[in-house]
This record gives structure tokens, sequence and C-alpha cells, in this order.
């Protein structure tokens, strides 16, 4: 059904990292909000828009996260200086209800990514490193990841420099991603972060690693030289004799779980949770 659900959206104070939002409508009825890159949407068409929510949120239940009716003042994270599109409409029973509302605004600027540092500590244990990168500037977007110190030797060989061996180890990281999430927009939005990150990963034993972190800008250019920590080696594998047998186990209905325990479980509906 067509709704005639009229959708203001008024931008209120913004900063570098937060900006705050005040939704009107004209009825009650249920609508769609959120908030995609400038980059990513703005020559999409209203319908080519809304296909573009909806499969990305629809898998996993994001789009009751972002359903809402009525009035709302919303207060939403981004990335400083980058452009956005806030963007709502009418949503009901798996169909688009109304047109599309956007509404584009940009993020305060940040600081200056020549004048941020970044330093890097580890933690190895459990078969795992906890990585952290603490940048100088929390207001700086950047793009950070490990590289095995062998891998990164032959690329210095094949490039000539350290800029060269980190530029591609950006550009692998990228096109990795891009098979699962489709553009190379969407995959910088992801993984650029901004203030102090921790990020666990499993590890190859006695391996030599090195971090590494650069500022971007919304294309996932960097804007300084790359830097990097000191290399630093994973433990030596240690084989235990203890002997694991899986006796059992039980299943759960995801759906059923989602509803009972809706803030632990309402991305399990459709699933079997194990």
């Amino acid at each position: 059904e067509v709704s005639d659900n009229s959708i203001s959206i008024e931008t209120g104070e913004i900063t570098y990292e937060l900006a705050e939002f005040n939704i009107s409508t004209t009825t009650d009825e249920n609508y769609l909000f959120t908030i995609e890159p400038a980059i990513i949407v703005k020559d999409m068409s209203d319908t080519e828009l809304t296909d573009y929510i909806i499969q990305n949120n629809l898998a996993w239940g994001g789009l009751e996260q972002m359903t809402y009716s009525g009035y709302q003042t919303i207060e939403w994270q981004g990335k400083a200086g980058w452009d956005y599109v806030a963007i709502a409409f009418g949503y009901s029973k798996g169909a688009v209800t109304t047109e599309v509302f956007r509404k584009p605004f940009s993020m305060a600027e940040g600081g200056n990514p020549a004048e941020c540092s970044f330093s890097f500590s580890q933690l190895c244990e459990n078969f795992e490193m906890n990585l952290t990168i603490s940048p100088s500037d929390k207001s700086v977007v950047y793009i950070s990841n490990y590289v095995e110190m062998s891998d990164l030797q032959a690329l210095m060989a094949a490039h000539g420099g350290l800029d060269g061996a980190f530029g591609e180890c950006l550009d692998n990281l990228i096109e990795e991603m891009i098979a699962d999430l489709g553009t190379r927009e969407r995959v910088i939005d992801l993984i650029s972060i901004m203030g102090e990150q921790t990020f666990t990963t499993r590890y190859k034993s006695a391996t030599e690693y090195i971090q590494w972190a650069v500022p971007v800008d919304q294309q996932g250019n960097p804007l300084t030289s790359f830097q990097f920590g000191i290399p630093f080696t994973t433990p030596e594998e240690d084989i235990s004799d203890a002997a694991l047998t899986l006796e059992g186990y039980k299943y759960y209905d995801g759906t059923e779980l989602a509803e009972l325990y809706p803030e632990s479980f309402s991305n399990a509906k459709g699933y079997a949770v194990i």
C-alpha cells in the first residue's frame, strides 16, 4: 500500500565525529532511516537506493534496527570531513511505501593527517594476537593492518621502497574485501576508523609480523607516508597431547531466541544457534 507519509530530515549539531538528526513525519507509519557515504549513493536512483539499503541489511536483521515511526532525534557517528547522505523512506511488509527523502551533509573537518603519529602494541595468547593501534589525533581517519615481514620484504624488493610495499598491502586488503562487499567505496567505509583500535586475529607460530597505518581520504587514498611499528615474532607452537572428543551438541531455533531475548539474539533470526 502506498503511504502519504511525508518525512522531513533536519540536521542538528555536527562535529567531526557526531551528527544529530531531527526527523519529523506526517503520520505514525513505519519508515527506514539510515546514513550512507555520499560517494556510494549519490548517483543511485530512488529504486536503486532502496534496493541497495534493503539488500545490505535484510540478511542479518539490520532492517529492524533502522525502523522508526513518528518524530525521532537520532545521534550518529561518522568520520571527520567525509560527505554523507541521510536517507528515509516508508517501509512496511517488505515493500517501500513512500518516496525517498534525502539529506546530504558533511562531517566537520578533523585534524591534520601530516601531524598524526601512530603507536602500535601486540599481545599474543591462546593462538591469537591482540593488535592495538593508537593515533595521536583521534579526529584523523586512517586504515591499519599487519603483514608478515617476509611478504613485506618481497614487496619492498618489487617496489623499491616502503611506501610502495605498504601501498600494495593496502590495495590487497581492499581487493580481498571487495569480493564480499561489492565496491571499493563500501570497503573503505567499513575498514577506515578514527581513534584507538584493537582487533584480534589468529597468527602463525614463530612468524615475524609488522603493523602499519596510514591516514586516508574518502576514496581510500593515502594522505601521508605509511607508518609502522617494531617487528614482532609470535610464540613457538606448543603442541598438547590432550585428546578431545565431541560427544554431541544441541541447537536452538534462532527466531525463537530472538523473540525471547531480542537484545542478545536479534541477529539470529532464520539461523540455528549451537
